[in-house]
This record gives C-alpha cells, sequence and structure tokens, in this order.
C-alpha cells in the first residue's frame, strides 16, 4: 500500500510540474 501510495504521489507531482510548465 505505500509502495501504491508513493506511486501515486510521484505521479501527482509530475502532473503538477506539467501544468506549471504549461
Amino acid at each position: 500500500m505505500a509502495f501504491k501510495a508513493w506511486i501515486d504521489g510521484l505521479k501527482t507531482s509530475q502532473v503538477y510540474r506539467a501544468l506549471k510548465i504549461v
């Protein structure tokens, strides 16, 4: 479960970064 939460957090941060770039 912790691993999945870490993956979800990583994806969220990547999406957030992509939105900031755009």
